[in-house]
């Protein structure tokens, strides 16, 4: 960027320590937004594969405010021809070995809608009212296998004894404990659903499907229907909603920095006032002055930013080592979207020169060199 490119270059290097001082508040900042970046990116895309993995059905069908719907619509889709599988979930919570747990209750043909990867035991299709089913991990926990039994207890009915009818391998949608709509019947007052899985028959076409449903959900209005890939996207939202929510709490440490960058220039200004005006004194226009101080914000900015995205995705590394691998499978590492922080860092560098160069630009010369 010619001389004025030089001059920054020069005047950066000048004070290490204090480009470095200055740069570090940006490092750190950038480095735990690039940290919560890769992380984040990395659940979601194991979450939506796995979640793509997982349903096997074409609609769902919900209540946005949680309250639930009656079992009959459920019914009524299952009574149409149009559909070959339909199964209701209901999430509630019960007590198992004396802790309070989430539990999940599926439809017969729970099965045929979602898959839970069945290691061990019956499918979702043969269980008993008396039986339930746990994923790997809590089964594992508690020393169960199939055909062992185990306390549990119901708000409504008290403590009872279940026998384990399978162990399985995938929790997105069953959660860790898994009984029969049957058993909820036995042991919940509240019989309401929170979902609805529905997969289309064979030769019938998605618009006659979603004719369908449409009928069958005509009296219920306060549910949503949603075929597979409306499905799919809702729950990456929902992540990205709270991506947002982590990343702008963390990019105020960022504008702190930049803030940093504004004050250590504006110092910088103020003790090379003598220097500014004999650069002005022997030919340096008003535009090369400004230039000069913005370049040297745009060095400062872009080193902190390398440098803190750099730290950031060996932070997302080491963070996603320790995230279990049910949750997590893989680390994604979005280039793009670090790419464009290292641009909006050196942009915001950038403009926290604006007020220091224009200070720079103003010195009256003769004044400046007669600075002490």
């Amino acid at each position: 960027f010619g001389q004025p490119g030089k001059l920054a270059r020069e005047n950066a290097t000048r004070n290490s320590y204090r480009t470095a001082s200055t740069a570090s508040a940006l490092v750190i900042g950038l480095a735990l937004v690039t940290m919560a970046t890769v992380v984040g990116t990395s659940v979601k895309h194991t979450f939506t594969a796995t979640v793509d993995q997982a349903v096997s059905a074409d609609f769902v069908i919900s209540e946005p405010s949680f309250n639930g719907f009656s079992p009959t619509l459920a019914e009524s889709i299952g009574r149409s021809d149009d559909f070959d599988a339909v199964a209701s979930v209901r999430f509630g919570r019960f007590s198992i070995d004396g802790n309070v747990r989430d539990v999940v209750a599926v439809g017969p043909q729970g099965g045929d809608v979602i898959d839970i990867d069945l290691r061990a035991g019956s499918p979702i299709a043969d269980l008993d009212p008396d039986e339930i089913m746990l994923f790997e991990d809590p089964a594992r926990d508690l020393g169960l296998e199939t055909g062992d039994t185990v306390s549990v207890e119901f708000s409504r009915t008290g403590p009872q004894t279940m026998t384990v009818a399978g162990i399985y391998g995938d929790a997105t949608l069953a959660g860790n404990y898994l009984i029969s709509t049957a058993a909820w019947d036995a042991n919940f007052t509240d019989t309401l659903d929170s979902l609805v899985f529905a997969r289309t028959a064979d030769g019938v076409s998605a618009e006659e499907a979603t004719v369908a449903i449409a009928s069958a959900t005509a009296a219920f209005p306060q549910v949503d229907v949603e075929d597979r890939q409306q499905f799919l996207a809702a729950q990456e939202d929902s992540i990205d909603q709270l991506l947002l929510t982590v990343n702008a709490l963390l990019l105020l440490a960022v504008i702190i920095a930049v803030l940093g960058i504004a004050n250590t220039l504006a110092l910088s200004v103020f003790e090379r006032t003598r220097e500014i005006g004999l650069l002005r004194a022997v030919g340096m226009s008003r535009r090369q002055t400004r230039r000069m101080v913005r370049w040297e914000a745009a060095i400062v900015s872009l080193f902190g930013a390398v440098l803190g995205v750099t730290v950031g995705i060996g932070f997302g590394f080491a963070a996603s080592a320790a995230i279990p691998d049910s949750v997590l499978d893989g680390v994604t590492v979005p280039f793009g979207q670090l790419a464009a922080l290292v641009l909006v860092a050196v942009v915001a560098g950038l403009l926290a020169a604006i007020m220091p160069a224009r200070r720079a630009a103003k010195l009256d010369v003769l004044d400046a060199i007669a600075t002490a």
